[in-house]
């Protein structure tokens, strides 16, 4: 599985689109901060971020390509939250 998809699923998207739509909250953020690095492949953070960001990650530290995605989909706030966004809390 890759980490999109992963992500979808852990999300309740039903398509791979909604994720650009899908906000998380901080629950669900300090979860994917826990999950081991190893979990998946390089090319598999670095799709995730690109996808969710539409910037090519400008670096090759896994886990800050993966704090690019929990942070891009914090920008959008918790699912029903209307665009309040709970990093600015």
């Amino acid at each position: 599985m890759e980490f999109l998809d992963y992500l979808a699923v852990f999300l309740g998207c039903p398509y791979l689109s909604d994720l650009k739509r899908c906000g998380i909250t901080r629950q669900q953020a300090d979860a994917l901060r826990a999950l081991p690095i190893q979990m998946f492949e390089e090319k598999s953070y670095l799709e995730a971020a690109q996808y969710l960001t539409m910037e090519k990650p400008s670096t090759d530290d896994m886990t800050a390509v993966k704090e690019t995605v929990i942070e891009a989909l914090a920008q959008k706030g918790p699912v029903g939250s209307v665009g309040l966004n709970w990093k600015a809390q």
